[in-house]
């Protein structure tokens, strides 16, 4: 391979273009210095866009504060000390994002990465009991073969279903994870409690009062309470969190910014 070219992939793509990125271009709410270093770990293709989640290494050193450089964030992912949504991660890069749930066996520390004001994500840690638990938004459902229900998160993941259930896209359930078994669910409908996910508004607890319905060039827009006062927002960027109160940990009350 000629110097300075980079490695091609079987379809001719660049397989170093996504190893790094500026610090420059980084999204604003992680916590790193934009001068003192040219480029950064971003999070790897995954569950989460990039320019809204974590990579695992920048979470643990930048966030949580965990260690003091890359090598030892390595070496303590290779020793299997970092859990996310139940599963053991040893990818410097994996992307962690909206409502995952990261924990630290050996501290006995588990957090959720909530939305935040200002359009970031932010951890926040959680009771012991909610350790196995996620919050996941439903983005399709398809019926497969045998009858049987398909459905599809907003964090990649996928559950089939043996029999047809209520849940349609938009709608919240909290699984068990790594089991994957769904144990709550809650209908995206009036009265319904939603957290916004980005925006100037990100971070902040609503009521839904109305669910207008999109049209082919515009999508849904939700008229939802918030801190007393009603406004209109795309139904995309909301993110149901139960019926009156929270099934899971992200906030205080209707009208706060998640703490």
């Amino acid at each position: 391979m000629a110097p300075g070219k980079a490695k091609q992939g079987s379809g001719g793509r660049n397989l170093m273009a996504n190893s790094r990125m500026k610090r420059s271009m980084a999204p604003r709410f992680w916590p790193i210095p934009r001068k003192r270093f040219r480029f950064v770990v971003p999070p790897a293709p995954g569950a989460h866009p990039r320019l809204q989640s974590f990579s695992l290494l920048r979470l643990i050193t930048d966030i949580f504060h965990l260690s003091n450089t890359s090598r030892e964030t390595r070496a303590a992912l290779g020793k299997g000390r970092v859990m996310v949504d139940g599963v053991v991660r040893k990818d410097r890069g994996l992307s962690v994002g909206l409502m995952d749930v990261v924990q630290f066996p050996d501290l006995d520390k588990n957090y959720r990465i909530v939305p935040t004001t200002g359009s970031g994500l932010k951890a926040i840690e959680i009771p012991k009991e909610e350790q196995g638990l996620k919050l996941c938004r439903v983005k399709s459902k398809t019926t497969i073969r045998g009858g049987k229900i398909q459905l599809g998160f907003h964090d990649g993941r996928s559950v089939i279903i043996e029999r047809e259930t209520d849940l349609s896209p938009g709608d919240s359930c909290v699984m068990d994870v790594p089991k994957q078994k769904i144990s709550k669910t809650a209908r995206f409908e009036k009265g319904g409690l939603v957290i916004v996910t980005r925006g100037s508004k990100a971070g902040l607890l609503g009521e839904i009062i109305e669910v207008k319905p999109g049209s082919f060039s515009k999508g849904s827009v939700v008229r939802v309470s918030i801190d007393g006062a009603e406004t209109d927002l795309p139904k995309d960027i909301l993110l149901l969190v139960g019926k009156e109160k929270p099934m899971v940990t992200v906030s205080l009350e209707p009208g706060t910014e998640s703490k």
